[in-house]
């Protein structure tokens, strides 16, 4: 074993194998340098890169004409949650107020956790026509009248926040227990009506007026610049390549497809091909994070090589709900907060005299527009989309298609079912004499006549049914007849049997009616800086007379504005058919500061029916 052991030794003797390597291996890798360097090279040669990209971003304008300029036939809310205080509108007191119904009443206020959900309920003030009824999460929308059952939205709607305690069924949810914040809000234009708006826990983000008008915050714009590019580094050799497929894929649009654009297309290194921008729709009302990620695939001429290109590209654009919004209210107040400024012994009292008048039922924003009938029978061919009626009690007496079932009088407190060919239960209720009925179509009348049945009042709860005795019948069209037609049309004034008509509405002569509600409200306005005393404000209405209003002095606020007082009338249009109503009130008092300026103010305001 000792023998063989040494000869190994002296054969890898140092001397020789090392002249070996280091001869050997030295020049091979001093020329050979360039073969280590080539080995990256080979990459281009199975693949090339294409470069791609999206520059810039949106192109859009803020819409500024967000303002309400015609009647809406559809509104979008943003439901947020939230109580009432948050609300930031511009609509009077007596067209818009928010309610909180907290323990042990109700069960509000709503939260504003991202997506808790509630039950919403929105319906005309009387409840008659529901324009939407569901579950909403707090950041999601809900949309008054969104398949347009209604040609247009009530004036003055309700619109009620539930919790649904976990139930799934309107029946259990709908009560006052549950019942987190409910308001009343004016959606007719006569009042102010933006984009943004906030209505307690709801917010306006979107509405169609009657001539097609959409306000939105809903912008359609399109993506900056897209770009498809060959690498100048491309492949060896190659005087360019050939464009098989791009994709794009947006977190708000999804998958994309632009191959249509760039299959078959060559381009050469240094060459730029513009594609086509992207359609996107922006949401301005919130502030939202918008990602393309664009794909692209190529290929060498000759097809041995694919090559390949990818690009990210995000943009910021909007304004978030709740901290943008509800800072705007305040924020005015510093810039106009110098109320210790102005100097008290001689800054005037400005306190102002207003008289707003408005038409509460049929609405109308401006007593001016308000015009007894012209013409009591409807015109020729309109069609009908609602009636009101005046229980009278009266006979037949001649009323075609109208049958008096008993001799005896009608009495004064009766059961009425008014229906129509499809059994549609239009009234069914009990009315005493001078009561008012209504026939809503919530559009139109489905058939051409409508049946009424005036009974003696015998209703049974049990059978949920009225089962007293049939007094008279009547029958009347639901489109307006002509003249010529050997059959009575629909006329204002009207006794049908044992209802007189008051009020009708058809597609040509709008809204026609003996009756209207109207609403006098007399204002102090002080724009000052100081308070104003008001001594005296004389008023003289063409509906109650003359009075002082103020029997001791009333302060008025820096700023604000005070209602003296308020009178509803209902005026017969066809009795006061071209009569002038006149009011005036005039206002005496002092400013609350040191100077103590005098003020004055006279109003004059008048209309003609």
């Amino acid at each position: 074993t000792p023998a063989p052991t040494p000869a190994p030794t002296p054969t890898p003797a140092t001397p020789e194998p090392t002249p070996s390597p280091t001869a050997g291996p030295t020049p091979s890798p001093t020329p050979g340098t360039p073969a280590p360097t080539p080995a990256p090279s080979p990459a281009p040669t199975s693949t090339c890169i294409i470069d791609v990209g999206i520059e810039g971003c949106f192109n859009f304008t803020t819409p500024f004409d967000n303002n309400c300029q015609g009647r809406p036939t559809i509104v979008t809310f943003r439901y947020n949650g939230g109580d009432c205080s948050q609300s930031d509108n511009l609509q009077d007191r007596q067209k818009f107020d928010c309610f909180d119904v907290e323990p042990p009443e109700g069960s509000g206020p709503p939260p504003t956790g991202a997506g808790i959900e509630a039950y919403i309920l929105a319906t005309t003030l009387q409840g008659e026509d529901v324009y939407f009824e569901g579950f909403v999460e707090v950041g999601k929308t809900f949309t008054l009248n969104e398949g347009l059952e209604y040609d247009k939205l009530s004036a003055d709607m309700n619109i009620t926040v539930y919790d649904p305690m976990g139930s799934e069924d309107p029946g259990e949810i709908v009560n006052q227990a549950n019942m987190m914040q409910t308001m009343f809000l004016h959606l007719s234009c006569s009042q102010p009506l933006f984009l943004l708006d906030r209505f307690g826990a709801q917010q306006v983000v979107e509405w169609v007026e009657d001539d097609g008008r959409v306000v939105s915050t809903q912008v359609a714009t399109t993506s900056g610049d897209l770009e498809l590019s060959l690498n100048t580094t491309g492949v060896d050799g190659e005087e360019g390549i050939r464009l098989l497929e791009t994709n794009i894929i947006s977190n708000t649009e999804g998958f994309i497809n632009k191959t249509d654009e760039v299959n078959g297309v060559i381009i050469s290194p240094g060459d730029v091909l513009p594609l086509a921008p992207i359609d996107i729709t922006l949401d301005l009302s919130q502030r939202t994070r918008y990602t393309f990620f664009t794909t692209v695939v190529g290929e060498t001429l000759d097809g041995s090589t694919e090559c390949n290109g990818f690009d990210f590209h995000e943009c910021i654009v909007g304004q978030a709900l709740p901290p943008a919004f509800p800072t705007l209210a305040p924020t005015p107040s510093p810039t106009v907060t110098p109320y210790p400024t102005p100097d008290p012994l001689t800054t005037e009292c400005v306190a102002e005299a207003e008289i707003r008048c408005i038409v509460t039922d049929p609405f109308l924003s401006d007593c001016e527009d308000l015009q007894a009938p012209s013409d009591l029978r409807c015109s020729d061919g309109a069609e009908l989309t609602e009636l009101v009626f005046e229980f009278t009690g009266n006979k037949c007496d001649g009323t075609e298609l109208c049958e008096d079932l008993s001799e005896d009088p009608i009495p004064d407190e009766v059961y009425i079912e008014i229906t129509d060919c499809e059994t549609t239960g239009f009234y069914q209720a009990s009315a005493n004499q001078g009561d008012r009925i209504t026939v809503n179509s919530r559009g139109n009348f489905l058939c051409p006549t409508i049946e009424i049945s005036i009974q003696t009042l015998d209703f049974n709860l049990t059978a949920e049914a009225n089962e007293g005795e049939e007094l008279q019948t009547l029958v009347l069209p639901t489109s307006c007849l002509s003249a010529a037609e050997d059959v009575d049309g629909i006329t204002l004034n009207e006794d049908y049997g044992a209802l007189k008509l008051i009020r009708y509405t058809s597609d040509l002569d709008g809204v026609q009616t003996e009756f209207a509600t109207v609403q006098m409200n007399y204002v102090v306005v002080n724009p000052g800086a100081f308070g104003a005393s008001i001594a005296s404000a004389q008023l003289s209405s063409g509906f109650s007379g003359d009075q002082d209003l103020v029997t001791s002095p009333t302060v008025v606020g820096a700023r604000t504005e005070l209602q003296l007082f308020t009178e509803t009338v209902t005026v017969n249009l066809l009795e006061s058919a071209e009569t002038t109503f006149g009011f005036s009130l005039s206002i005496e008092g002092e400013s609350t500061s040191e100077g103590a300026q005098v003020c004055a103010s006279d109003e004059i305001y008048e209309f003609t029916v």
